[in-house]
């Protein structure tokens, strides 16, 4: 009776031990999703800032150069360079 007792406290200790570190590999991916989703993020917001800081004065002086007879200032805003 004792022998049983112990072979299923162990059956019951292998088991908890499987649990925690199927746990712990949940776990670990779950936060590897998370910076990886954050690193994503962190990147698109880099890129977009970029793109609109480059763009911006391009875009200024395109609309400046379509309005410009508004103005009578064509001769000035023929060219960009």
């Amino acid at each position: 009776e004792l022998v049983s007792l112990i072979v299923s406290l162990r059956d019951r200790v292998e088991e908890m031990e499987r649990r925690e570190v199927e746990a712990l590999i949940l776990n670990t991916k779950a936060r590897m999703e998370f910076e990886n989703t954050l690193k994503h993020l962190g990147c698109g917001g880099a890129a977009g800032a970029i793109a609109r800081t480059t763009v911006a004065p391009i875009d200024r002086v395109k609309i400046m150069m379509q309005t410009s007879h508004l103005l009578g200032v064509e001769d000035k805003n023929r060219s960009i360079l």
